[in-house]
């Protein structure tokens, strides 16, 4: 019967007898004597007016609020220290969680809700959407199964901003990518003498902590008129409240939350924990390297496991580590409150993130209260024999719950996904099949844990099948170059710990030379964008880099697409951008050349510096570089420098038995390979050509400018055969990984078509940049901005030679030697290939995501094209080969791939000492890869064969860890093809 509350007169208590917050369903705020009392814990013992001071805001139009209230909400309940948030608050600009690191981006300008109706005005700020309604949220309380002293029941107190989250057109994503999951925790090993010891933390009531700027209230308001007692001395108009914390309801409330706490344990000392970044296990980064352990963090919760020794575990267990004595400091400065009940203290077992852990005996499995109420779900659903599909949806829920421990249980569910699809709210009959498939479920529950004490193999395995048959081969070694991998760091930044990032963009970026650069220091590289419209050249950088964001025109790319990633990248300290704008219209080697502004292609190097501008006013809080490059003969107003890479050994670059004319002139720069009918208008040198060089330059169909064909510029062997220096060697030279442009065209063009293929690489490789160079610019800025470790100019040349003894384990597979490596590398034994396998393994991902080789970062499953595992990085020997025989007619190959890889996985179970261990399995097939690390398919043809796969896992305790290889690159595609069968070579 109240009149329609104003969006913006938001209200808090003004004054109240001490009790605390009634509550309905939803909950409300009735008057006194109207329904039952019950208590919020975080709320419990403050009286209304303390309440409204703590969580909500208070906006009033006209009216003189009293002065106990103004002076309350002054201070917001931020930390008094201000070391988490800016000390001074603008309504038009302002960011959370405030670190020495990075700063949390929030929209600029908010327009007034009630009174704004220009929406062209709204709709470009661009970060929120509109409504003609008025935004209104909900409130309520629900089940928590906890109750005061008194009895009385404790509600979870929830904001609903759906109606908020509704017209965010943009969301911020704050540290969300950093959230851990617990299926990274696989390629923790302990060895027989080791236990792990287990500290946890956790905020209390987190997201009631932090405060927010008054330019948010509006959008928080909560759609429940407050009594009349309650409003603000002398208003007249109804009153609704407003939260001014950090919502859990709010959609970006999870980045930003994670985003917070990483600040606090990250920060230096006193205001932070002071934490090792480089031990952090999260989401977007590889299994931190070392055995001693590792922490994490996720939302309010800080763990931290430690493997140690039984005997120093009997010292250290029950007292807290360094660590938590430093998080309660860094807690106590910023006046966060912790729960002493959830914390831990180097306990041998514990709980995190819902699973239950058991340092003594290595394991980790679902909490037994969890098991069993998931299997009494299950039970209920048999006995009764219906169910209807919210039933089924909540069993099967908490069955996909428990199968994450142990994958290979999904495979067991199959038909009941086919019923769940014809179930409505109209409860009908279980099938038989489905009620065997819940049963079995139920009794294979107690599998459903990870077992941490499995060892490694050290034996790795190959599969492969085709047309004709299948085969499956062995590693009996390794080769110089595994053995070098195997003795190589897992990463480069043990000694150098950082949190902050670089945002990488790439105008006109080609084969993203500026991301090979970054790579070769292992820069902690947040994203990358590349700006390019040739599709070679993108199908290049998909291969070698499938996370990054492309778009195909720098003219389109603008003010959305920069604050887009300004809300992606929270993080980035450095805003990076390369620029190697077309030089068609201002090169030397174009005679028809029309300058650098009536050129169109050359002309648009004019956005490089409108794009920085744009950079650094969406990115207020990060530095914004630009490195540009043009060809040296261009006219400017500045002195151009021209740098070139030292020159090396000719082993290092040039294929065995190659060898450069004259061994210490440098080769002429790189062009593009364009093959022609006639020379064209004025060929470049063709005056310092002699006879023999113009006969090559047109028997090369002038590919190239003319004087590269002089015998000078020329390497020869030892027939004495000249010729230019072929793709993989200009790959080499340029700073590029050997076969980096590979995937430039389709398979199919590339084998029906090899000289446009070979062309195509060359041209990409000609309008490239010379990756040593620009990492060599790179160098003094990103020492000087703290994001990589000082590096000298020798160890930097010596990381692009695949033939040096340095770099990380992931440059090294991603660089392959041209030649022979040196001959000083010990021999292979069983240590080193345990060691490789080990290392190798602990970069992958338990979801089937590859190794980004290059920065330690893993992929998604669901990126195409997959890195690639060398294989010759071990020796190989065959094991078995064979017909298929087909009796009901042709399999898919997809059947075969697995029924190749069913095989390799017998041969092993054969092998004594073969059962309960990890396995390195290198497979071709990417649709397999995926299936095997996921345990589950929704294919029919491959499901039986899946299952045989699953059950044998279970039943021996086997983990499979399975890496994609190339086709040509697969040693077992020769014995898949070979017509006559081979039977078991002897397993032990």
């Amino acid at each position: 019967d109240m009149e329609e509350p104003r969006a913006t007169a938001l209200a808090a208590a003004t004054s109240a007898e001490p009790g605390s917050l009634r509550s309905e369903a939803p909950l409300g705020f009735p008057r006194q004597g109207e329904g039952p009392v019950t208590e919020i814990p975080c709320l419990a013992g403050h009286s209304l007016a303390e309440v409204g001071i703590k969580l909500f805001g208070l906006v009033q139009s006209g009216h003189n609020l009293p002065s106990e209230l103004q002076q309350a909400l002054s201070d917001l309940w931020r930390p008094s220290t201000g070391s988490l948030f800016p000390t001074t608050r603008e309504a038009s600009s302002t960011a959370l969680g405030e670190a020495p690191a990075s700063l949390l981006p929030i929209p600029a300008e908010v327009p007034e809700i009630e009174s704004s109706t220009d929406r062209t005005k709204v709709t470009a700020c661009g970060v929120f959407g509109w409504h003609d309604s008025k935004l209104l949220s909900g409130l309520f309380g629900i089940q928590k199964g906890e109750q005061t002293s008194s009895g009385i029941e404790i509600l979870r107190f929830i904001m609903n901003l759906i109606p908020f989250n509704g017209i965010c057109s943009d969301n911020i994503k704050g540290d969300i990518a950093t959230l851990p999951m617990f299926s990274q925790w696989t390629p923790l090993e302990l060895l027989v003498e080791d236990v792990f010891l287990l500290s946890s933390e956790d905020l209390k009531c987190m997201f009631y902590l932090f405060g927010l700027d008054d330019v948010w209230l509006k959008f928080q308001a909560f759609n429940r008129v407050l009594p009349e007692a309650l409003w603000p001395v002398g208003a007249t108009e109804p009153h609704v409240l407003a939260s001014r914390v950090l919502g859990m309801g709010f959609i970006g409330s999870a980045g930003i939350a994670q985003h917070l706490h990483r600040n606090m344990l990250l920060a230096n000392k006193p205001q932070g924990a002071g934490l090792d970044a480089c031990t952090e296990l999260r989401k977007d980064r590889a299994f931190p390297s070392g055995t001693a352990g590792f922490w994490k963090v996720y939302l309010d919760n800080w763990d931290e496991l430690r493997v140690t020794s039984r005997a120093s575990a009997r010292l250290l267990e029950g007292k807290p580590s360094p660590e938590n004595l430093d998080i309660h400091a860094s807690y106590l400065f910023n006046e966060a409150p912790r729960h002493p009940k959830k914390a831990l203290h180097h306990a041998i077992k514990g709980l995190t993130q819902g699973a239950l852990l058991d340092g003594e005996e290595g394991s980790a499995r679902p909490k037994p209260e969890k098991e069993a109420k998931y299997i009494a779900v299950i039970a209920h659903i048999l006995r009764q024999g219906f169910v209807n599909l919210r039933q089924l949806q909540v069993g099967m829920g908490g069955l996909m719950y428990l199968c994450q421990y142990r994958r290979p249980l999904m495979s067991i569910l199959e038909e009941v996904w086919i019923f769940m699809k014809r179930l409505k709210r109209k409860p009908i009959r279980l099938t038989p099949r489905v009620a065997r498939e819940l049963l079995m479920g139920v009794f294979l529950v107690p599998l459903a844990r990870m077992d941490f004490r499995r060892p490694y193999c050290h034996v790795v395995t190959a599969s492969d099948a085709s047309e004709f048959g299948g085969g499956v081969t062995a590693s009996r070694g390794l080769t110089p170059w595994g053995v070098k991998a195997a003795l190589s760091p897992t990463n480069l930044t043990t000694d150098f710990q950082t949190d902050c990032s670089i945002l990488g963009v790439g105008c006109f970026d080609g084969i993203s030379a500026l991301q090979v650069a970054l790579d070769i220091f292992w820069a902690p590289i947040a994203g990358f964008v590349s700006i390019e419209n040739n599709m070679e050249a993108i199908r290049v950088i998909r291969a070698n880099y499938p996370s990054t964001q492309h778009f195909s025109d720098i003219r389109s790319f603008g003010e959305a697409q920069v604050r887009q990633l300004a809300l992606s990248f929270p993080r980035a300290q450095l805003v990076l951008i390369g620029a190697g704008p077309p030089c068609q219209g201002v090169s030397a080697l174009n005679a028809g050349r029309l300058g650098a502004v009536e050129d169109p292609r050359s002309s648009l190097q004019s956005r490089v510096a409108w794009l920085r501008n744009l950079f650094i006013q969406e990115f207020p809080w990060a530095k914004v570089q630009v490195l540009e490059e043009s060809v040296a003969s261009m006219a400017a107003a500045f002195t151009p420098i021209e740098l070139c890479i030292p020159f090396g050994d000719q082993r290092d670059f040039l294929s065995p038995g190659w060898q450069k004319v004259e061994v210490n002139r440098p080769f002429p720069t790189f062009a593009t390979s364009i093959p022609k009918e006639n020379p064209g208008l004025q060929p470049a040198g063709l005056q310092s050509c002699d006879t023999d060089a113009i006969k090559r330059w047109e028997m090369d169909r002038f590919r190239f400018p003319p004087y590269t064909n002089n015998r000078a510029h020329l390497i020869i062997n030892k027939a004495g055969v000249l010729r230019q220096p072929n793709v993989e060697e200009r790959e080499i030279m340029l700073g590029f990984p050997r076969g980096y442009t590979q995937a430039c065209l389709p398979k199919g063009v590339r084998s029906s078509r090899p000289r446009l293929w070979e062309d195509t690489r060359l041209s990409l490789l000609g309008n490239s940049w010379s990756v040593p160079v620009v990492s060599w610019l790179l160098k003094n800025l990103l020492v000087a901005e703290r994001l990589i470790a000082e590096i000298s100019l020798q160890t930097l040349v010596a990381r692009f030679n695949p033939r040096e003894l340095c770099g990380s384990l992931h440059q090294l597979l991603d660089r392959p030697p041209l030649g022979s490596l040196p001959p000083n590398l010990p021999g292979s034994n069983e240590a080193l290939e345990l060691a490789l396998v080990r290392n190798i393994s602990k970069s992958s991902s338990s979801k089937g995501s590859d190794v980004k080789m290059t920065s330690g970062g893993t992929e998604g499953p669901d990126v195409w094209p997959r890195k690639a595992i060398p294989s010759k990085l071990w020796r190989w020997r065959t094991i078995c080969s064979w017909r298929f025989k087909h009796l009901h007619g042709p399999e898919h190959i997809n059947v075969l791939e697995l029924r190749a890889f069913l095989t390799s996985l017998r041969w092993r179970l054969r092998k004594k000492g073969g059962i309960a261990k990890r396995f390195f399995h290198l497979l071709d097939s990417q649709v397999n890869l995926g299936i095997l690390a996921k345990g589950r398919t929704s294919s029919r043809k491959l499901s039986p064969v899946l299952r045989q796969i699953s059950a044998l896992l279970l039943a021996a305790n086997m983990l499979p860890i399975c890496a994609y290889v190339n086709t040509h690159d697969n040693p077992a595609d020769k014995p898949s093809r070979r017509l006559v069968k081979k039977k078991w070579v002897k397993s032990h």
